[in-house]
């Protein structure tokens, strides 16, 4: 069984044809009298082109999995943005046994949609010709946070990649992409979304009933589809798609969203701490309670106001030691999921200070683990290069040197060498703003 996606190419009077054909059949689509099509057998990601000028889109996979299956999945609301009529009825068509699917031929015309309606995910194309994607992005993003957004391009760049990142993107696919692989990466950026929704409505709940205490919180009942309840801790758990580590970043993109100057913060942190965390020959093990430590690393800040976390003045006594307490916050709100104990501690100690003059336990040199350290450097490192309400974002220059300056005293000299190099050379880590 060979799947054959065909793409409309240019007919011999230069018309351009509209229709598109999809199906799992044997043989070969026939031509129409009037126009060529272009006619790609999709293996792997192989094609053989027939005629036609149109590129390979999207590659085969085992599709599994009955109708009657499919149809029992949540239905998401999709908004593909493609300027291509093709490539945007072919994911229409992709996706449409499987979601709720609405297209769009522009940026404009998407933002006005999302404006206008309620979307789980938006599918969207780079290079359109009256907005760049990922400008598309950052107005969604900033229109409605909570919609997730895949971007889909053949034209992909490290560059487009890490502005994906900068600015929310749930993932990146460059073309041609296995179909399988694809209604997988939207399945789980469905559920990723419908989990998001559940986890702030229960929390939105909960508080207006009073209930502040984070460590309650979390320990709240949940609806399970198979009826009674399971912990809000565990609620990861009844979306199949998702694994603990996307709940967590869940988790934190939910109690982010309370300050808009937090918005991604966990994200950049995480994503450049791996990129140090691979410079240092970190394992992999290593990398996993890393990354789930940067994602959790400010989560004690969800019980500070936002008075104080964005106050323009200097802090009042009262104030720093509520500030200071947000790492032991942190795991206390954590305790219900039973995370590892090294990422407990990486979050306990995340400002602990080389020289030992730093919180909550005073611990210096090697006693401040490893992971914690690296985060404390990116941690301060974001911090500068980002809008506050009291500043505009520090320039890079400044910023290295303050961090350099600092090396023995607040961060470990060796972290600061291997970060400094990276932020040099600006080999992976070209992200330096912050929305």
């Amino acid at each position: 069984m060979v799947l054959f996606l065909v793409i409309p190419g240019e007919g011999r009077t230069g018309r351009r044809s509209h229709g598109i054909s999809f199906a799992l059949k044997r043989g070969i689509f026939r031509s129409k009298k009037k126009h060529r099509w272009t006619k790609i057998i999709l293996s792997g990601i192989r094609n053989r082109r027939i005629s036609g000028k149109r590129r390979l889109l999207f590659s085969s996979g085992n599709l599994s999995g009955s109708r009657k299956e499919r149809r029992m999945e949540y239905r998401g609301n999709i908004l593909v943005v493609d300027d291509e009529v093709g490539p945007r009825e072919s994911i229409r068509m992709i996706m449409k046994p499987y979601h709720e699917i609405q297209t769009a031929k522009s940026g404009a015309e998407a933002l006005q949609k999302i404006t206008d309606e309620s979307f789980d995910l938006v599918t969207l194309d780079l290079n359109m010709p009256d907005m760049h994607g990922v400008e598309v992005l950052k107005r969604i993003k900033e229109k409605k946070q909570e919609i997730e957004v895949v971007i889909i391009t053949g034209y992909g760049s490290l560059e487009t990649a890490q502005q994906a990142i900068r600015y929310g993107a749930f993932d990146y696919i460059t073309k041609p992409f296995n179909i399988k692989e694809f209604i997988s990466v939207v399945n789980k950026a469905i559920c990723k979304k419908r989990l998001q929704d559940r986890v702030g409505t229960v929390i939105s709940d909960l508080k207006s009933k009073g209930i502040t205490d984070w460590s309650v919180i979390m320990n709240q009942g949940e609806p399970d589809p198979q009826g009674g309840t399971v912990p809000l801790g565990e609620a990861w758990s009844n979306c199949k798609n998702l694994s603990l580590l996307d709940f967590i970043k869940v988790l934190s993109r939910t109690l982010e969203a309370k300050n808009s100057n937090m918005h991604h913060h966990s994200e950049r942190v995480n994503h450049y701490s791996m990129v140090v965390a691979e410079a240092m020959g970190l394992s992999e093990k290593e990398q996993e309670v890393l990354t789930i430590s940067a994602f959790l690393h400010d989560i004690g800040k969800v019980g500070i106001s936002n008075e104080i976390l964005n106050k323009r003045g200097k802090l009042n006594p009262e104030e720093w030691t509520e500030i200071k307490e947000h790492p032991r916050r942190g795991v206390e709100i954590l305790k219900p999921l039973c995370l590892p104990q090294e990422v407990l501690k990486i979050i306990l100690h995340h400002h602990e200070s080389f020289d030992g003059q730093g919180y909550p336990d005073g611990l210096k040199g090697e006693e401040i683990p490893l992971c914690a350290r690296i985060i404390q450097i990116i941690d301060s490192y974001d911090a500068m290069i980002s809008n506050r309400p009291y500043r505009k974002a520090l320039s890079l220059d400044w910023v290295i040197q303050e961090i350099q300056s600092c090396a023995g005293a607040q961060f470990d000299p060796r972290i600061v060498k291997v970060f400094v190099d990276i932020l040099t050379r600006q080999e992976s880590l070209n992200l330096v703003g912050s929305s």
